[in-house]
């Protein structure tokens, strides 16, 4: 897979998984709403979206020397995404606060403040090692609903 050249302000959206009770299933588009009785300022369902490379590869602990931490084996992101936008110096997902909009269907997204620890039981947290996922994952909630379409570009202001 060769994915679409982006902006700096921009991810392409290369992979969405749909949550199902028994897991995650591959799908070409993603219903984003916002839940029933909550506003979009306060809403508190989130959507995981995870960094990938140039390619479209799920970047893991394995691709460095080291253990592999216990997220990779548990955590499936709802989109995985390319590109890198508007961060700061050494920072590789957008910060808290970014709104990310869809090319194509009127989504926004917010991203929202990490709220998820390590796992203290961790092979790299127990041996004081610096874990990747943490700069590559992020979460975001819906502010304008709509459908996501595999191949979409997020852009930031």
């Amino acid at each position: 897979m060769t994915a679409k050249q982006v902006s700096s302000r921009q991810w392409e959206l290369i992979f969405i998984n749909e949550k199902q009770s028994d897991g995650f299933l591959p799908v070409e588009s993603l219903e984003c709403r916002i839940p029933a009785g909550e506003s979009p300022e306060a809403s508190t369902r989130q959507i995981s979206l995870l960094l990938c490379d140039s390619e479209g590869n799920r970047l893991t602990d394995a691709d460095k020397s080291g253990p592999e931490g216990l997220c990779f084996g548990r955590f499936r992101a709802q989109l995985m995404v390319t590109g890198n936008a508007k961060t700061p110096p050494g920072a590789k997902v957008p910060p808290p606060g970014t709104l990310l909009k869809d090319s194509t269907g009127g989504v926004v997204l917010e991203v929202t403040p990490p709220r998820k620890k390590c796992f203290p039981e961790c092979a790299i947290v127990r041996g004081g090692s610096r874990c990747s996922l943490p700069g590559r994952c992020f979460f975001a909630r819906v502010r304008a609903e709509g459908t996501l379409m595999n191949g979409a570009l997020l852009t930031s202001d």
